[in-house]
């Protein structure tokens, strides 16, 4: 239905001037905020980066002015995942700039690259873990080595210093450990914050040797065994960070 709004100005003084009141056809002042550094197309039309409204560390705000009401289609490329596409309901109101859809990395799914990358660095930290329990190294040595989400840091601190002194107890201590035959899948889990999580589940065979004191002698015992180890990573500042993993659970 079409409405027809009578203006308070005549055409040449007699005749009434009508226009069309757009009021219940069009949304206003339509935002989409999406990931820092993605692209944005609507309705098949790129959107461009001078209708970026705002910015933060992590999103940012494309500005689409006034919209039909109807759905609208919308895809969301970012280096390093998955074009992501979906739709959104416009009504005739004013949105006032807040976004009416928000996309995080959350919502989108790593490219094959960077699933590849996901698998290397659970190859790349298992050992680098035990390298640091080997030399005793501190926790913040081990921040050093490993990429770690700051958020977690304080709940890995006491996993990694127990793992520490399990594997360091004079009576039943760690001497050697070496890995091998990993096999890793990677797949999508919940994240409670805006970024993107993946959790890698590894199958893997190690060979440790554990310096065991029995009958007041010391002797050296071997262990060959297989393991399944969980990994959770984020993707944060253009990056995967270690958020948990089953690594820090004790061999043996």
């Amino acid at each position: 239905m079409i409405t027809l709004k009578k203006e308070d100005e005549k055409f040449l003084f007699l005749f009434d001037r009508w226009r069309i009141d757009s009021a219940d056809l069009t949304g206003t002042r339509i935002t989409i905020r999406v990931p820092l550094g993605a692209e944005l197309t609507v309705d098949g039309q790129p959107v461009p980066e001078t209708e970026l409204r705002k910015k933060s560390e992590e999103d940012q705000d494309f500005e689409l002015g006034s919209m039909f009401v109807g759905k609208h289609e919308f895809t969301v490329k970012l280096d390093g995942f998955l074009e992501y596409t979906d739709t959104f309901p416009v009504e005739a109101k004013d949105y006032m700039d807040e976004p009416i859809v928000t996309v995080t990395t959350n919502h989108m799914a790593p490219n094959l690259d960077n699933q590849n990358k996901a698998r290397d660095l659970v190859q790349e930290i298992i050992p680098k873990v035990y390298e640091c329990v080997l030399s005793r190294s501190a926790f913040e040595y081990f921040l050093s080595q490993v990429a770690t989400e700051s958020t977690t840091q304080a709940v890995l601190r006491p996993k990694y210093e127990a793992l520490l002194e399990k594997n360091t107890d004079p009576d039943n201590h760690l001497m050697f450990v070496d890995f091998e035959g990993f096999e890793s899948a990677v797949a999508s889990t919940p994240s409670t914050d805006d970024c993107y999580a993946v959790c890698v589940t590894t199958k893997l065979r190690y060979t440790a040797n554990y310096m065991v004191l029995q009958d007041e002698e010391s002797k050296l015992v071997p262990i060959e065994r297989k393991k399944k180890i969980r990994t959770v990573f984020h993707y944060n500042n253009g990056q995967w960070q270690l958020y948990d993993s089953t690594i820090f659970d004790k061999f043996g």
